[in-house]
C-alpha cells in the first residue's frame, strides 16, 4: 500500500505563535561565523568565516509535536517512553488504533 507523507513542520523562531501558557522557544547565537574561525585559529590561514552555532531551547509543546500519555495522566509514560522506532512501524498511531504503550516495534510490524 502506498503511503502519503504530509509535512506538518513549521519554522521555529523566537516570535512564533504558541499556546497561551506555553513559553516561546529561545534561539540564541552561541558563536558567530567569524568568532568560530578566530577561536580555532583558522583566521591566521586566511579563513575568516566558518560555521555559526546556536543554542536552541524549546518546550515540549512547540510547533508540530506529539503528546505523551503523561500530558493527560500523572502516572502514565512520558515522552521518553515513546519508541524511536514508532515512525518505522507504519507511522504514528493513536492509542485507539492499536498501539500499546511499552510494546516495541516488532520485526513483523516494520515497514
Amino acid at each position: 500500500m502506498a503511503r502519503t507523507l504530509i509535512d506538518l513542520s513549521m519554522p521555529v523562531h523566537n516570535e512564533m505563535i504558541t499556546f497561551p501558557r506555553v513559553v516561546r522557544p529561545a534561539l540564541v547565537m552561541f558563536e558567530t561565523w567569524q568568532g568560530f574561525a578566530e577561536r580555532i585559529g583558522a583566521r591566521k590561514y586566511g579563513v575568516d568565516s566558518l560555521t555559526a552555532h546556536y543554542m536552541v531551547v524549546i518546550g515540549d509543546h512547540i510547533g508540530t509535536h506529539m503528546d505523551s500519555l503523561r500530558h493527560m495522566r500523572e502516572n502514565a509514560p512520558g515522552p521518553e517512553a515513546v519508541p524511536l522506532a514508532l515512525g518505522g512501524c507504519g507511522g504514528p498511531r493513536l492509542p485507539d488504533a492499536g498501539y500499546e504503550w511499552g510494546r516495541g516495534c516488532g520485526e513483523d510490524e516494520a515497514g
